[in-house]
């Protein structure tokens, strides 16, 4: 059933890893997925997200 990603391609916006889904996109996504081909994961930071998030936001609002 490639409609269902497809139809949430179309409306995210977003390119479908789905094969038979993407040749059922009618909507152009905002990037292709080989943009992301020089992505990397971040990993989860564990206990560390409160301190992660606190240094976040120092540096995006000044806080």
């Amino acid at each position: 059933m490639p409609e269902i990603p497809a139809a949430n391609s179309d409306y995210l916006l977003l390119p479908s890893p789905n094969t038979e889904a993407s040749a059922q996109v009618t909507e152009k996504p905002i990037f292709e997925l080989s943009d992301l081909e020089e992505c990397e994961m971040i990993e989860d930071v564990g206990e560390d997200l409160v301190l992660f998030n606190d240094i976040w936001n120092e540096i995006r609002f000044g806080l």
